[in-house]
């Protein structure tokens, strides 16, 4: 039996118990290659967000034998178009760049959180039938705790949220089946044992349990006095800044990039000026921070 993973994944045992006693494969998603290695296999993905859908299509798609997906909460669900695209549709009304980008790096969390939950509610709508055709397959949605969707759900720093590409349809057609978390007892040697008795045998599981926080790969790579001086990374703070990112963190000459290539480019030209000022000794001493940046800092 081969076990992968990769550095900081979410391994889920907690939430599977008997796992050290199955006598297939099991690997995590950040290790899964290429659905065809498993054709005529009998597999299950344990998660419910992109990767997941993702690994469950391609097995599908590469002839797996039988492809279910276990879910252990619900999951927001949306239409790559146009409802996922609705996020950006200020980039498509022919205002400059400069000008884009700058509202997007300036909007107050009150005005985002307002946003993004009339986005969803209008997402809800476009994706009526889509939504209706997975919940009678057994598959739980929503749009996220107070309703600001997949979107504020990246921006926390939480998983759970699927942007369909093709899985949805597998769903809805039963060529993907849906498993809930609550129904199974354990697993064991050839398969998982649900509650009723009855056994879904299996020869594979792909755990698609998400990932550690970004702290835990700094912890791998510079140790603990440095995961702690930085702290948790991604994810608002509780001055609705993100963490650790884009600006000076906890430890000096540390910095951290990330996010999508849109956050990037907008955000490395203020963190391009940071360091920067950093290296021309023009930074404030730490001492002479604004209370919310100190927090921050220390």
């Amino acid at each position: 039996m081969r076990r992968s993973c990769s550095k900081s994944p979410d391994d889920g045992h907690g939430d599977l118990p008997g796992l050290d006693t199955f006598k297939g494969e099991i690997l995590h998603s950040a290790t899964f290659q290429n659905g065809a290695d498993y054709k005529g296999k009998r597999a299950m993905v344990v998660g419910t967000g992109n990767s997941a859908h993702d690994v469950a299509q391609d097995l599908y798609m590469k002839g797996a034998e039988e492809v279910s997906i276990l879910q252990r909460g619900p999951t927001c669900v949306v239409s790559l178009q146009p409802s996922a695209e609705m996020i950006y549709k200020i980039y498509s009304n022919g205002d400059p760049l400069e000008d884009v980008d700058l509202i997007a790096a300036s909007t107050p969390y009150p005005v985002l959180v307002d946003a993004y939950r009339s986005i969803s509610q209008k997402a809800a709508q476009i994706d009526a039938d889509m939504l209706q055709a997975l919940n009678d397959k057994g598959l739980k949605t929503y749009f996220g705790e107070d309703g600001t969707g997949f979107q504020m759900m990246f921006m926390r720093g939480k998983g759970g949220y699927y942007i369909d590409v093709g899985c949805a349809d597998l769903i809805a057609d039963g060529k993907v089946d849906i498993v809930q978390h609550s129904e199974m007892d354990h697993v064991e040697a050839n398969g998982m044992r649900m509650k009723d008795g009855s056994l879904i045998p299996l020869d594979l599981l792909v755990l698609a349990t998400g990932f550690k926080n970004m702290q835990e790969n700094i912890r791998l790579i510079f140790g603990d006095m440095v995961a702690e001086r930085v702290g948790p990374v991604w994810g608002f703070d509780e001055h609705h800044q993100m963490r650790g990112m884009w600006r000076r963190t906890g430890q000096d000459g540390f910095w951290i990039t990330g996010g999508s290539l849109l956050d990037s480019r907008i955000f490395s030209r203020y963190l391009a000026i940071e360091v920067k000022a950093a290296l021309l000794g023009m930074l404030p001493a730490r001492s002479e921070l604004p209370l919310a940046e100190k927090v921050e800092a220390i």
